[in-house]
């Protein structure tokens, strides 16, 4: 029964019981007892309220550790087994790049400033644009194959694989992994 039911309960109880009592020191000493009771629901109530804000704050704390430990370890298996990683913005510009992207392309990205499509050659940007933009619909494939520029011109063959808005920065809407296939002179 919740502490609702027994507080009307009492009270329906003793005003029946109070109706019998005539006295006023009587009836003083019975709504004593009634408040009491009362406040003692309330406080119980309360009490348990907060339990349940402290479990539901701690529940909620161990979630987004959890979380954060799987985005973790999804980063690190990438690093392995990938040879490069970038971030995108929503506009395809370049958040993030691994070193190991920037010795791919040739390019120094901290002067770098395009988008991820200047690095695609002509015939595949528009395939690419479009594979990020639906990358998060329901069914959409995860990885596409395009050919990278380089600074050079040769042309790199890679594997992209995409996870959308899991990057370290919450501006990121793309985060690529990059499996290169293999090199193609221009």
């Amino acid at each position: 029964m919740c502490p609702y039911h027994c507080a009307v309960g009492e009270l329906l109880c003793s005003g029946l019981v109070g109706l019998e009592v005539q006295s006023s020191e009587d009836r003083a000493a019975m709504m004593t007892i009634e408040l009491a009771f009362l406040l003692l629901v309330f406080f119980g109530v309360t009490i348990f309220g907060q339990q349940l804000i402290y479990w539901s704050m701690y529940n909620a704390r161990r979630a987004e550790e959890a979380l954060s430990a799987a985005v973790e370890a999804r980063h690190g298996l990438i690093e392995k087994l990938c040879d490069a990683e970038i971030e995108l913005s929503g506009e395809l510009g370049l958040l993030e790049a691994s070193p190991s992207f920037r010795a791919i392309v040739g390019v120094d990205l901290a002067e770098w400033k395009g988008t991820f499509l200047d690095f695609l050659v002509a015939g595949d940007v528009q395939r690419v644009k479009e594979f990020l933009q639906n990358a998060g619909k329901q069914g959409a494939s995860s990885c596409i194959h395009a050919t990278l520029k380089r600074r050079d011109g040769c042309g790199i063959e890679a594997r992209f694989y995409h996870a959308e808005q899991s990057g370290r920065s919450d501006a990121c809407k793309h985060r690529l992994a990059l499996l290169v296939l293999s090199n193609t002179e221009s």
